[in-house]
């Protein structure tokens, strides 16, 4: 994985199996927003750095519902 560090993906986070936890916010708040109309936490960028802090939000969310391009 360490060759992606750094490369730019695209993020989606799965909202039907989000708990709402907010573990994305508060590892990548750069990456990661709450959407003030739904209540879901949402992707702030169509394409994102995968830098420690994301790489670190899709880890610790606990339903593993946030999804890289490419990554299984």
């Amino acid at each position: 994985m360490e060759e992606n560090k750094g490369k730019k993906r695209s993020i989606y986070i799965d909202t039907f199996h989000c708990k709402m936890c907010g573990t994305c916010m508060e590892e990548s708040p750069e990456t990661f927003t709450m959407n003030e109309f739904t209540q879901l936490p949402e992707v702030t960028k169509e394409e994102v750095e995968m830098d420690d802090s994301v790489r670190m939000a899709v880890v610790m969310c606990p339903t593993k519902c946030i999804h890289v391009e490419g990554e299984d």
